[in-house]
């Protein structure tokens, strides 16, 4: 009986013969059985080899086969160390996309992969997730092969064996967001076509009005029963229609607005029961408001609409369970860091709205106040929140600022200038200026042929003398014949030579030393710089005979 394996006595006797006890010529010791054993054992063990060469073929067939598919995956595959994010492994269809070879990618940091802010964001997109702290998982943006955008979705799966790496499956979207920037453009083409069509009707209403009432009056004459009825008709019409362009200014961010003196911290007060309402009682909300008064000069129903907007951008990010909280603070912005933000050194009121949401990409933070740029799905945001509130800001002076980590939510920054002085021009200081009459001589520039007859018409009715020209080369030609004059009132935008261009020179020339602006809109030079120059005033159109004598005052340093 056989009582060890094989390959126990093939051991056994390799032993003996390394010892000396046992080998070729050795004198026969009789044990039959050993020597069967023996032979039986290298049976077992030629067998045992065979089995093992099968098991191992079999083995690196399937670790060709699954080398092959790494290899020739469509997925962008990758495995990083998780403490250094250097790249350990990657397939070659990765490598392709980029521009390299697999075996250069290995070995280097995967921040090789992005530009610039891009690879900061990424790295730090990786880091969160190599420290189970990323649930959700934004976009990134590679630098393809040919230089150009490559855009990929994440998948990542943390593994400890045998050392912390990071398995990354990045999936190739960017024709998907290339399909979807277009048919985005088509909807805006859509939205605007929409908004011209019912910019046209109400206008078209509006004008119906205006014209049959004339058309009464000049019929009918003053003996008319309803002669005030249709003046008051013409007069609500041209609200409505002045009403309908302060919209249309606002979407276009070339608004003037109504500006009055609003206080910060009561304002938001006021709205704090509204945004809860709004916001839902599943989300955390929260108002951090000082006792300190801080005023600021802006239109109150439009820094209303700017909070309204920044609650729902934040409520819409958490996703219907988070934090958000609003406060209000005071600043004081010295030159260097005014100057980053583009504003004046002095004291500000800061508004901020801040969600702890999954935060944006740069890419995102970079387009956030596009006209129509939205991250919502389709039919769920138009676009236009973000780029309504910056106008609306910066006509009032301020700056807003996005600021965002990944995966640690965005604040919404909105600092406005502080009124230092009590600058309410009521309605009634409006009519004691209006109500005093003039004797200066003013040069009335305009190159609407109606408006210009008009205005000098009113002028003259309260005792001005007026020269009036239809652009700005023709105020110089007719200046020439004048020495100087107290005021000059000018459209800002003209025909020939605008009219800053012409303030400059008449100031330059000694021939006026106040100007007063006339516009509907103020994203003009004039307009912009204007309020910064000595003697230049602006007044919005459309305005009343009060509120243009009013400024005609003041322009002249009485009011």
């Amino acid at each position: 009986m056989i009582s060890k394996q094989g390959s126990e006595l093939v051991l056994e006797l390799l032993a003996r013969i390394a010892a000396g006890e046992a080998g070729v010529g050795a004198e026969p010791t009789g044990d039959d059985e050993t020597l069967d054993a023996v032979v039986v054992g290298l049976g077992m063990l030629s067998e045992e080899l065979d089995a093992e060469r099968v098991k191992r073929a079999e083995a690196e067939a399937l670790l060709i086969d699954e080398r092959d598919a790494y290899r020739r995956s469509p997925g962008l595959l990758c495995s990083i160390d998780a403490r250094t994010l250097r790249i350990l492994k990657c397939n070659e269809t990765l490598a392709d996309a980029v521009g390299f070879e697999a075996s250069e990618l290995v070995g280097k940091s995967v921040g090789v992969l992005f530009d610039g802010e891009r690879r900061s964001f990424a790295e730090g997109v990786l880091r969160a997730a190599a420290a189970g702290r990323a649930d959700a998982v934004p976009e990134l943006v590679m630098r393809g092969a040919r230089g150009d955008d490559l855009r990929v979705s994440t998948t990542m799966t943390l593994s400890h064996e045998p050392t912390p790496r990071l398995r990354i499956v990045w999936t190739d979207v960017t024709k998907e967001r290339r399909l979807e920037a277009q048919l985005i453009q088509a909807q805006k083409m859509q939205a605007v076509g929409r908004l011209s069509g019912g910019v046209a009707h109400d206008f078209n209403n509006i004008l119906g009005i205006i014209m049959a009432s004339v058309s009464f009056l000049k019929a009918d004459g003053k003996n008319s029963p309803t002669f005030e009825q249709d003046l008051e008709l013409i007069e609500q019409a041209t609200k409505r229609g002045a009403d309908l362009t302060m919209q249309l200014l606002t979407f276009a961010r070339q608004q003037v607005a109504r500006s009055q003196r609003v206080e910060l911290g009561a304002l938001v007060r006021e709205a704090d029961r509204m945004l809860r309402r709004l916001i839902g009682e599943s989300i955390s909300f929260s108002i951090d408001v000082p006792d300190v008064s801080l005023n600021v000069l802006v239109d109150p129903s439009q820094l209303m609409q700017v909070l309204l907007n920044l609650v729902v951008n934040a409520r819409d990010a958490v996703q219907g369970h988070g934090r958000i909280t609003v406060g209000v603070e005071h600043r004081r912005f010295d030159a260097d860091s005014a100057s980053e933000l583009e504003l004046e050194p002095g004291e500000y009121a800061v508004l901020s709205v801040t969600d702890n949401g999954p935060g944006m990409s740069p890419e995102v933070l970079a387009q956030a106040f596009d006209p129509f740029f939205t991250t919502k799905a389709s039919g769920e945001g138009t676009g236009l929140g973000l780029s309504v509130c910056y106008g609306i800001v910066r006509q009032a002076g301020g700056q807003i600022q996005l600021s965002c980590d990944p995966g640690g939510g965005t604040t919404v920054t909105v600092a406005l200038p502080l009124d230092q002085e009590l600058v309410a021009a009521t309605h009634e200081s409006f009519a004691a200026d209006a109500a005093r009459t003039g004797h200066e001589l003013v040069l009335l520039v305009e190159d609407d042929a109606t408006l210009r007859q008009l205005t000098a018409r009113l002028l003259e009715r309260s005792g001005y003398r007026v020269l009036s020209a239809e652009n700005g080369a023709d105020a110089l030609e007719l200046m020439t014949h004048h020495e100087a004059v107290d005021l000059i009132v000018t459209d800002a935008v003209l025909p020939k030579l605008d009219g800053r261009a012409l303030v400059e020179e008449l100031f330059r020339k000694k021939q006026a030393q106040a100007a007063l602006y006339l516009s509907g809109y103020t994203a003009t030079p004039s307009v912009q710089h204007g309020a910064q120059e000595d003697g230049v005033h602006f007044l919005a159109k459309p305005f009343t005979p009060d509120q243009l004598l009013s400024a005609v005052r003041r322009s002249m340093g009485e009011g």
